[in-house]
């Protein structure tokens, strides 16, 4: 049965405020602290019959600015009392613990005995099956989100997702199966009108709805807030740091800081840092979404002020199950979606909307490029933003392209795009009929009004249609079937119809505003008959005024004219000298001319005949207006009825101009169809990158074969021909983990790029740059590519670096796609060999767990040392090079091939490399020197310390010159008279040059 309601309306200002109400038991806000705006939805149990009342979830009726609340007992449910039976009011009093009162009486518990738990755990108390769901949504923006399991105490987070829609959040659901749904208040009305939906829905099987919906304010979603609380999170897994120790002098000794307050700031400082090795701190609003969660748990225990009582068993990210997980990060160094400062400076935008930028070479800049409608570059931005694990619509996707690539639909196909090219962007024009307004003003601006746009629609609209029907055949893709039932050409021509019988296009054009056609009203062409003819009307009027001029003003008086609003004047021109009008009104005693303003050199009058005219005809242009405005106004309403249909048939052009998009990217590129499969391999025949080819005269391309841990003794996967040596690095057939190696510049980032695009491209549904490609469905692609730095964070290169990989390591699963290029660069280079060696043995050791990795490094003693374990799991390939040694000039003596081999390089060829980018060459013989030295394993410093014969001779010889001058007597350098001046000269000159064959002179 359902509670009856008791009537009392919360604004939605009283929200924010707190305002309290005094239903039944039904509904408390409160307001904890100051501008908190929580509302409680407080709940009266008897404390009897406690198992009835597990949960009650809070439902909204009406608008936004003003709903009515109303909470749902149980089926079971007959009677809710408004008191407790003692009579006292003292368990209500407190704020209503949201979760305390369903898992009471399935403990075994009073409320009494809640409250004093021994352990004083609250989560001991809560119910089993409480999910509190966090959800941040902008519209046509992200949507962020995480969520707290108080039976695991497990908190997860979910990577931002970029371009989220309604479809998102259902599948959100689903994945979650949430109790408890916070949302801050400025959620777009849709979202919440969606969630309200879910929340109605009555779950026979518990007998209680699906959930609670709390609003809060936007403060409780603050990012900087809830990254102090997740790093004051006591966490199982991630135990505290056993010291924090400040850099101090040489030799290894250590500072004491020098404050409590310089502690635990740099206590901090590490605590954001390994929290960062937990969940991506760049999704700014699913970590917001945790930390409003957390938040409230605080507040529900009582303790708002120290989050870190809250015990959390495990803190991970998530993925909705059928979305591929990528960071942004990861999104970035592959290059998948990245804009740039636009070129012209009059391009780039400052509001929120106007981002300011182009799009750069990116592969989402390939596609975009292609399609020809607004829709279809969201879509596509979408697709892009969002890959999928779904594998019928992975398939079906490629069999549209497939399908548009046919050799018969190529001139249907050219059709299709000359269409697009012409289909506008209706959802702003169903926004703006919606909210009753079109912008657009100056010339040529109706060309881009509402009804201009909504007509293009509709004729491109039926054209798009009839041209999908001339596919052969339509019926074997889903997507053609689609549009052809979607688009009703009955719903469409009657649109047209109705718009165009309507709207005179013709004449809206040149007067830059919305003209109606005549014989729509009477009465509104009775008005344009009557202002059309305001010309003659005028020159009569002025005929008969002149007459009751007297005679001298007749010719000063010569005009009348019309202006909307302000109706008919009479213009008076003014006097050159005075700027005084010539004629006022003299000698018309019974007639008062009132002067209305004056302009041009002109004053503008109302006297008895203008006023009569006033009275007899009235605004006849603002009458025009107003009955037009009044006429689109139905028409706007006519068109409404069609809104989802219109709204339907545009999303369909867009996923069409999309897959189009891929299509022709297919065609133009040389792309092939990848087989996408459940099992966990990738083999990749031929493959390319599909950005870097596009800069380069001539690509290399190579292969790659990884298969996931738990696949890799499965029989039978890869190519037929891969034992005709197609893929030449694979020395393993079941290897899981790859480990490059080769000389810079030699093409190793490329190759770990171009693999990790052709797995995601494969997981849009769009053809991929190789010549074969079987690739198993993947769940996360994680990558420590490029370290992306900013004085807005407090992190080292190599902080930044470990972050990553402890992101990966934390993260990856058999199904993932791990990449490592140069980790460990960032510190000593015995620290870094050590890091890399201990990440390809811990992979190594995964086995049947490994997820598929390649790796790229220039540490080679980890191999030389025999650091890395041998395994069926790994395999070593090297990029392989021609060296000649028999070139003079450095720079030519290194032939990249680009091309990926098995084994292990040995040499990177450093010094090769700095000589081809241009750096000195005393540098470069120098760096040549060390590095020899060093490989030898001799005495760097025995080395430098050591003379070379010139240099022994050198210091021998100004060792004898020395020793000559201490031995000559100093009378002998005496200057006594003139004379001595030439004896000084020959003994100085038998000092330095003796036995020396010098023939310098003093």
């Amino acid at each position: 049965m359902k509670m009856p309601a008791s009537g009392r309306r919360f604004s939605h200002h009283q929200r924010a405020r707190g305002g309290s109400s005094q239903c039944r038991g039904q509904v408390h806000s409160r307001g904890r602290g100051r501008g908190s705006g929580v509302i409680d939805f407080k709940r009266r149990t008897d404390k009897r019959s406690s198992s009835n009342l597990s949960h009650m979830p809070i439902h909204f009726e009406g608008s936004r600015s003003e709903r009515s609340f109303r909470a749902r007992p149980h089926a079971q449910q007959t009677v809710l009392p408004s008191t407790p039976p003692d009579g006292s009011d003292d368990a209500f009093s407190s704020p209503s613990r949201l979760f305390e009162q369903g898992q009471a009486h399935a403990l075994g518990t009073t409320p009494e005995n809640i409250q004093n738990n021994e352990s004083g755990d609250f989560y001991e108390t809560v119910n089993a099956e409480e999910v509190v769901l966090a959800v941040s949504f902008v519209e046509r923006g992200s949507l962020g989100c995480a969520y707290f399991a108080t039976n695991t105490q497990e908190l997860r987070i979910l990577h931002d997702m970029q371009y989220a829609d309604v479809d998102v959040l259902e599948a959100l659901l689903a994945h979650v199966q949430p109790t408890v749904v916070l949302l801050p208040f400025k959620t777009p009305e849709v979202v919440v009108s969606l969630f309200e939906r879910h929340a109605n829905i009555w779950d026979e099987g518990s007998g209680q709805c699906s959930y609670a919906i709390r609003m809060l304010t936007s403060a409780n979603f603050s990012h900087s807030n809830a990254v102090k609380r997740l790093a004051n999170l006591k966490l199982s897994s991630m135990s505290a740091p056993r010291a924090v120790v400040r850099p101090g002098l040489a030799g290894g000794t250590t500072e004491s800081f020098e404050s409590t307050s310089e502690l635990r700031l740099h206590s901090a400082i590490i605590g954001v840092t390994r929290l960062s090795s937990f969940i991506d701190l760049d999704s700014l609003s699913s970590v917001a979404c945790a930390g409003a969660i957390l938040g409230e748990l605080s507040r529900y225990d009582g303790h708002a002020d120290d989050p870190g009582h809250i015990r959390c068993r495990d803190l991970q990210m998530f993925a909705l199950k059928d979305y591929l997980l990528i960071s942004n990060d990861t999104m970035s160094s592959l290059q998948i979606l990245r804009s740039e400062s636009h070129p012209n400076s009059q391009a780039r935008g400052t509001g929120k909307t106007a981002q300011g930028g182009k799009e750069s070479l990116s592969i989402y800049g390939l596609f975009s490029a292609l399609a020809g409608t607004p829709q279809g570059k969201a879509k596509l931005r979408q697709m892009i933003a969002r890959p999928t694990v779904d594998l019928n619509l992975i398939h079906e996707r490629q069999r549209t392209i497939s399908f548009l690539l046919q050799p018969g639909n190529s001139e249907t196909l050219e059709t299709i795009c000359r269409i697009l090219r012409k289909v506008p962007d209706i959802r702003r024009s169903i926004i703006k009929l919606r909210k009753g307004v079109d912008s657009t003003s100056g010339r040529g601006s109706f060309n881009r009004g509402v009804w201009w746009t909504l007509r293009r629609f509709v004729v491109g609209a039926l054209q798009l249609r009839e041209a999908i029907r001339g596919l052969s055949p339509v019926g074997e893709i889903i997507l053609a079937e689609t549009i052809v039932r979607i688009i009703s050409p009955n719903t469409m021509k009657e649109l047209g119809e109705t718009v165009g019988s309507t709207i005179d296009f013709r004449e809206s054009r040149p007067n830059s505003r919305v003209t109606v056609r005549w014989g729509v009203n009477d009465e509104l062409d009775r008005l344009k008959r009557d202002y059309n003819g305001m010309e003659d009307l005028l020159s009569q009027v002025v005929s008969d005024l002149s007459n009751e001029l007297p005679e001298w003003a007749r010719n000063i008086v010569t005009s009348c004219i019309f202006w909307p609003q302000l109706g008919f004047l009479t213009m008076v021109p003014l006097c050159p000298d005075s700027e005084e009008p010539m004629y006022d009104g003299q000698g018309l005693d019974c007639d008062n001319w009132q002067i209305m303003f004056s302009a041009e050199r002109k004053a503008y009058y109302k006297n008895h005949r203008m006023r009569e005219l006033d009275a007899h005809l009235g605004d006849m242009y603002g009458g025009i207006l107003d009955l037009e405005v009044e006429i689109l106004h139905n028409l706007a309403v006519d068109v409404m009825v069609h809104e989802d249909a219109l709204l339907a048939a545009a999303d369909i052009c867009g996923e069409l101009d999309a897959l189009v998009a891929m299509a022709l990217a297919a065609g133009k590129y040389g792309w092939t169809a990848p087989k996408v499969t459940m099992s966990n391999v990738l083999s990749i025949r031929a493959g390319r990158h599909p950005l870097q080819e596009l800069v380069l005269p001539l690509y290399i391309p190579n292969d790659c074969y990884l298969s996931g841990g738990e696949d890799h003794e499965t029989p039978g996967l890869g190519f037929e021909s891969r034992s005709s040596g197609h893929l030449p690095m694979s020395t393993s057939e079941c290897a899981s983990m790859t480990v490059l190696t080769g000389p810079n510049h030699s093409g190793k980032s490329v190759h770990l790029k171009h693999v990790a695009l052709i797995t995601y491209l494969a997981h849009i549904g769009s053809y991929v740059p190789a010549e074969e490609a079987i690739v198993g469905l993947t769940d996360k692609i994680l990558t420590r590519l490029s370290t992306r730095e900013t004085v807005s964070r407090n992190e080292s290169s190599f902080a930044v670096d470990l972050k990553q990989v402890a992101f990966c390591l934390k993260s990856a699963s058999p199904r993932s796609l791990v990449l490592v290029d140069e980790f460990g660069k960032g510190t000593a280079s015995d620290d870094g060999a050590g890091l890399m060696a201990a990440l390809v043995n811990h992979f190594v050791s995964l086995r049947t767990k490994t997820p598929r990795v390649l790796a790229a490094t220039h540490f080679h003693e980890i191999f030389e040392g025999r650091h890395v374990s041998e395994s069926p799991y790994l395999t070593l390939a090297h990029m392989d090079i021609r060296l000649d040694s028999r070139v003079s000039r450095p720079d030519n003596q290194l032939v990249y091939l680009y091309r990926l081999i098995p084994g292990v390089s040995t040499e990177s060829f450093g010094a090769i490399c700095a000589a081809l980018s241009g750096v000195d060459s005393s540098v470069v013989d120098r760096a040549k020197t060390i590095a020899h030295i060093l490989s030898s394993n001799e005495d760097l410093n025995a080395a430098y310390t050591t003379l070379d014969a010139e240099d022994y001779n050198r210091l021998r010889d100004a060792e004898d010159v020395a020793r000559r001058f201490l031995n000559v007597a100093p009378r002998n350098l005496a200057i006594g008279v003139v004379g001595d001046v030439g004896n000084i000269r020959n003994t100085l000159r038998s000092v330095l040059y003796e036995d020396t064959g010098s023939n310098c002179h003093l």
